[in-house]
Protein backbone atom coordinates (compact mmCIF):
# COMPACT_ATOMS: atom_id res chain seq x y z
CA UNK A 1 0.00 0.00 0.00
CA UNK A 2 1.56 3.55 -0.84
CA UNK A 3 2.00 6.28 1.32
CA UNK A 4 -0.85 8.20 -0.28
CA UNK A 5 -3.49 5.56 0.37
CA UNK A 6 -2.90 4.79 3.90
CA UNK A 7 -5.74 6.01 6.19
CA UNK A 8 -5.71 9.76 7.85
CA UNK A 9 -5.10 10.00 11.39
CA UNK A 10 -7.66 12.72 13.14
CA UNK A 11 -4.68 14.64 14.51
CA UNK A 12 -5.08 16.10 18.34
CA UNK A 13 -4.50 20.26 17.70
CA UNK A 14 -2.02 20.31 20.50
CA UNK A 15 0.64 21.04 17.64
CA UNK A 16 -1.15 25.04 17.33
CA UNK A 17 -1.76 25.50 20.73
CA UNK A 18 -0.18 29.25 21.25
CA UNK A 19 -0.16 28.88 25.09
CA UNK A 20 3.55 30.71 26.83
CA UNK A 21 2.46 29.66 30.21
CA UNK A 22 2.10 26.15 29.04
CA UNK A 23 5.67 25.25 27.28
CA UNK A 24 5.36 21.82 27.08
CA UNK A 25 1.98 19.57 26.27
CA UNK A 26 2.07 16.24 25.30
CA UNK A 27 0.37 13.44 24.33
CA UNK A 28 -0.06 9.18 24.76
CA UNK A 29 -0.80 7.75 21.09
CA UNK A 30 -2.08 4.51 20.05
CA UNK A 31 -3.25 3.87 16.56
CA UNK A 32 -4.47 0.39 15.04
CA UNK A 33 -2.92 -0.49 11.91
CA UNK A 34 -1.36 1.14 9.07
CA UNK A 35 -1.98 4.87 9.24
CA UNK A 36 -0.38 8.61 8.41
CA UNK A 37 -0.29 12.32 9.73
CA UNK A 38 -0.73 13.94 6.52
CA UNK A 39 2.20 16.72 5.83
CA UNK A 40 1.86 19.37 8.10
CA UNK A 41 3.93 22.36 10.20
CA UNK A 42 2.40 22.44 13.20
CA UNK A 43 3.66 25.92 14.90
CA UNK A 44 5.02 23.67 17.80
CA UNK A 45 8.23 21.80 17.81
CA UNK A 46 7.61 17.74 18.37
CA UNK A 47 9.50 14.88 19.96
CA UNK A 48 7.91 11.63 18.71
CA UNK A 49 8.57 8.65 21.00
CA UNK A 50 7.46 5.17 19.55
CA UNK A 51 7.16 2.76 22.47
CA UNK A 52 5.95 -0.06 19.94
CA UNK A 53 6.15 0.06 16.52
CA UNK A 54 8.16 2.30 14.15
CA UNK A 55 7.53 5.45 12.41
CA UNK A 56 8.78 6.88 8.78
CA UNK A 57 9.19 10.78 9.15
CA UNK A 58 9.33 12.86 6.04
CA UNK A 59 10.87 16.58 5.93
CA UNK A 60 12.61 18.92 4.10
CA UNK A 61 15.86 17.67 5.65
CA UNK A 62 15.27 13.66 4.66
CA UNK A 63 13.74 11.00 5.47
CA UNK A 64 14.11 9.47 8.69
CA UNK A 65 13.04 5.71 10.30
CA UNK A 66 12.28 6.43 13.78
CA UNK A 67 11.79 2.94 15.89
CA UNK A 68 10.94 1.83 19.24
CA UNK A 69 13.91 2.66 21.57
CA UNK A 70 14.66 6.07 19.75
CA UNK A 71 12.79 9.37 19.12
CA UNK A 72 12.71 12.37 16.63
CA UNK A 73 13.24 16.07 17.19
CA UNK A 74 10.86 17.82 14.71
CA UNK A 75 11.68 21.77 15.33
CA UNK A 76 8.53 24.78 15.69
CA UNK A 77 7.17 25.30 11.95
CA UNK A 78 8.58 22.42 9.88
CA UNK A 79 6.97 20.97 7.31
CA UNK A 80 6.62 17.52 7.80
CA UNK A 81 4.18 13.70 7.22
CA UNK A 82 4.84 10.96 9.59
CA UNK A 83 3.47 7.53 8.41
CA UNK A 84 3.41 3.76 9.16
CA UNK A 85 2.67 0.43 8.15
CA UNK A 86 1.53 -1.07 10.99
CA UNK A 87 -0.25 -0.47 14.52
CA UNK A 88 1.70 2.08 17.06
CA UNK A 89 2.12 3.40 20.67
CA UNK A 90 3.84 6.63 20.79
CA UNK A 91 4.00 9.59 23.69
CA UNK A 92 3.88 13.01 21.65
CA UNK A 93 5.31 15.83 22.85
CA UNK A 94 4.78 19.90 21.67
CA UNK A 95 7.35 22.60 22.82
CA UNK A 96 6.06 26.13 22.42
CA UNK A 97 7.98 27.85 20.00
CA UNK A 98 9.21 30.69 22.49
CA UNK A 99 10.64 28.09 24.50
CA UNK A 100 12.38 26.25 21.71
CA UNK A 101 15.26 28.15 21.28
CA UNK A 102 17.97 26.07 23.24
CA UNK A 103 16.94 23.33 20.89
CA UNK A 104 18.44 22.24 17.87
CA UNK A 105 17.12 23.65 14.95
CA UNK A 106 17.38 20.65 12.12
CA UNK A 107 15.50 17.48 13.06
CA UNK A 108 16.64 14.34 13.37
CA UNK A 109 16.21 10.96 15.50
CA UNK A 110 17.85 11.24 18.82
CA UNK A 111 18.88 9.15 21.75
CA UNK A 112 16.21 8.57 24.72
CA UNK A 113 18.31 8.70 27.89
CA UNK A 114 16.68 7.32 31.18
CA UNK A 115 16.03 10.26 32.10
CA UNK A 116 14.27 11.82 29.10
CA UNK A 117 11.76 8.82 29.00
CA UNK A 118 10.87 8.89 32.59
CA UNK A 119 10.06 12.97 32.22
CA UNK A 120 8.39 12.10 29.18
CA UNK A 121 6.65 9.00 30.92
CA UNK A 122 5.74 11.76 33.73
CA UNK A 123 4.64 14.48 31.64
CA UNK A 124 2.27 12.42 29.34
CA UNK A 125 0.50 11.41 32.97
CA UNK A 126 0.48 14.93 34.03
CA UNK A 127 -1.81 16.12 31.04
CA UNK A 128 -2.38 19.25 29.67
CA UNK A 129 -4.20 21.27 32.35
CA UNK A 130 -1.74 22.29 34.32
CA UNK A 131 -1.26 25.49 36.51
CA UNK A 132 1.79 28.16 35.79
CA UNK A 133 2.79 27.43 39.00
CA UNK A 134 3.17 23.67 40.99
CA UNK A 135 5.02 20.41 39.98
CA UNK A 136 3.48 19.96 36.43
CA UNK A 137 5.41 23.38 35.56
CA UNK A 138 7.93 22.51 37.60
CA UNK A 139 8.59 19.40 35.56
CA UNK A 140 8.07 21.32 32.02
CA UNK A 141 10.80 23.24 32.65
CA UNK A 142 13.29 20.01 33.88
CA UNK A 143 12.03 18.49 30.75
CA UNK A 144 12.89 21.82 28.42
CA UNK A 145 16.47 21.74 30.38
CA UNK A 146 16.95 17.78 29.18
CA UNK A 147 15.76 18.39 25.60
CA UNK A 148 18.27 21.26 25.37
CA UNK A 149 21.23 18.77 26.35
CA UNK A 150 19.28 15.57 23.84
CA UNK A 151 21.55 13.64 21.81
CA UNK A 152 21.22 13.28 18.09
CA UNK A 153 21.51 9.07 17.59
CA UNK A 154 24.02 7.83 14.73
CA UNK A 155 21.57 6.14 12.44
CA UNK A 156 20.22 8.88 9.98
CA UNK A 157 18.40 6.90 7.15
CA UNK A 158 18.04 9.19 4.84
CA UNK A 159 16.11 8.22 1.51
CA UNK A 160 16.36 9.60 -2.04
CA UNK A 161 14.14 11.14 -4.73
CA UNK A 162 16.23 10.28 -7.15
CA UNK A 163 15.13 7.62 -9.14
CA UNK A 164 17.67 5.39 -9.68
CA UNK A 165 18.67 5.18 -6.06
CA UNK A 166 15.39 5.35 -4.82
CA UNK A 167 14.39 2.11 -6.90
CA UNK A 168 17.75 0.64 -5.20
CA UNK A 169 16.82 1.67 -1.66
CA UNK A 170 12.86 0.48 -1.72
CA UNK A 171 15.06 -2.90 -2.59
CA UNK A 172 16.79 -2.88 0.16
CA UNK A 173 13.88 -1.87 2.48
CA UNK A 174 11.82 -4.41 1.11
CA UNK A 175 14.32 -7.14 2.11
CA UNK A 176 17.37 -6.05 4.07
CA UNK A 177 17.93 -10.01 4.82
CA UNK A 178 18.80 -9.82 1.29
CA UNK A 179 22.15 -8.76 1.84
CA UNK A 180 22.42 -7.55 -2.16
CA UNK A 181 26.01 -6.36 -3.60
CA UNK A 182 26.23 -2.98 -5.17
CA UNK A 183 26.14 -4.83 -7.92
CA UNK A 184 23.02 -6.47 -7.86
CA UNK A 185 21.11 -3.57 -6.66
CA UNK A 186 22.86 -1.74 -9.81
CA UNK A 187 21.62 -4.07 -12.39
CA UNK A 188 18.12 -3.57 -10.80
CA UNK A 189 18.03 0.03 -10.55
CA UNK A 190 19.41 0.79 -14.12
CA UNK A 191 22.49 1.90 -13.00
CA UNK A 192 26.52 1.07 -13.02
CA UNK A 193 27.82 -0.03 -9.83
CA UNK A 194 30.06 3.02 -9.94
CA UNK A 195 27.47 5.60 -10.68
CA UNK A 196 25.10 4.23 -8.09
CA UNK A 197 27.96 3.81 -5.15
CA UNK A 198 28.47 7.71 -5.98
CA UNK A 199 24.91 8.37 -5.56
CA UNK A 200 25.03 6.70 -2.33
CA UNK A 201 27.40 9.14 -1.11
CA UNK A 202 26.35 12.49 -2.79
CA UNK A 203 22.65 11.91 -1.33
CA UNK A 204 23.41 10.25 1.85
CA UNK A 205 26.63 11.32 2.70
CA UNK A 206 27.12 7.76 3.60
CA UNK A 207 28.52 4.42 1.54
CA UNK A 208 25.75 1.81 0.78
CA UNK A 209 26.98 -0.30 3.60
CA UNK A 210 26.70 2.21 6.20
CA UNK A 211 22.92 2.87 4.87
CA UNK A 212 22.25 -0.78 4.74
CA UNK A 213 23.75 -1.06 8.49
CA UNK A 214 21.65 1.72 9.48
CA UNK A 215 18.40 0.00 8.06
CA UNK A 216 19.00 -3.12 9.41
CA UNK A 217 20.05 -1.50 12.83
CA UNK A 218 16.36 0.10 12.45
CA UNK A 219 14.78 -2.93 11.47
CA UNK A 220 16.62 -4.81 14.60
CA UNK A 221 15.09 -2.32 16.99
CA UNK A 222 11.72 -2.72 16.05
CA UNK A 223 11.80 -6.71 16.70
CA UNK A 224 13.63 -6.84 19.56
CA UNK A 225 10.76 -4.43 20.97
CA UNK A 226 8.47 -6.66 20.03
CA UNK A 227 10.03 -9.55 21.95
CA UNK A 228 12.36 -11.48 19.57
CA UNK A 229 15.50 -13.05 21.04
CA UNK A 230 18.74 -10.67 19.98
CA UNK A 231 20.03 -14.51 18.35
CA UNK A 232 16.80 -14.72 16.07
CA UNK A 233 16.95 -10.65 14.95
CA UNK A 234 20.61 -11.39 14.63
CA UNK A 235 20.56 -14.47 12.05
CA UNK A 236 16.88 -13.23 10.57
CA UNK A 237 18.91 -9.95 9.45
CA UNK A 238 21.53 -11.81 7.79
CA UNK A 239 24.43 -11.13 10.29
CA UNK A 240 27.22 -13.85 10.80
CA UNK A 241 26.67 -14.14 14.68
CA UNK A 242 24.61 -12.56 17.22
CA UNK A 243 28.16 -11.12 18.49
CA UNK A 244 28.60 -9.45 15.24
CA UNK A 245 24.87 -7.58 15.59
CA UNK A 246 25.81 -6.91 19.34
CA UNK A 247 29.33 -5.29 17.81
CA UNK A 248 26.92 -2.76 15.26
CA UNK A 249 24.47 -1.90 17.62
CA UNK A 250 27.44 -0.74 20.42
CA UNK A 251 29.32 0.92 18.27
CA UNK A 252 26.29 2.65 16.45
CA UNK A 253 24.28 3.32 19.20
CA UNK A 254 26.33 2.82 22.34
CA UNK A 255 24.42 0.16 23.56
CA UNK A 256 24.06 -3.81 23.65
CA UNK A 257 20.63 -4.61 21.69
CA UNK A 258 19.38 -6.20 24.95
CA UNK A 259 18.54 -3.08 26.24
CA UNK A 260 15.94 -2.59 23.10
CA UNK A 261 13.90 -5.61 24.35
CA UNK A 262 10.15 -5.48 25.36
CA UNK A 263 10.04 -2.44 26.98
CA UNK A 264 6.68 -1.43 28.31
CA UNK A 265 5.08 1.22 30.05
Amino acid sequence: MSVEKLPDLDLPDFGDLVDAVRPVLSYGWRAEGAHRAAAHAPARGHIIQPRSGAYWVLTGEGTWLVPAGLAIWIPPGMHHEVYSHGSVMARILFVEPAHAGLLPARAGTVKVSPLLDALLSRTVDYGNAYPPEGPEARLARVMLDELAAMEFAPLPLPVSKEPRLARAMERVIAAPEANESIEDLAKAAGASPRTLARLFRAETGMTYTQWRTNLLLANALERLEKGASVTEVALDLGYASPSSFAFDCRSRLGVPPGKFRARSD
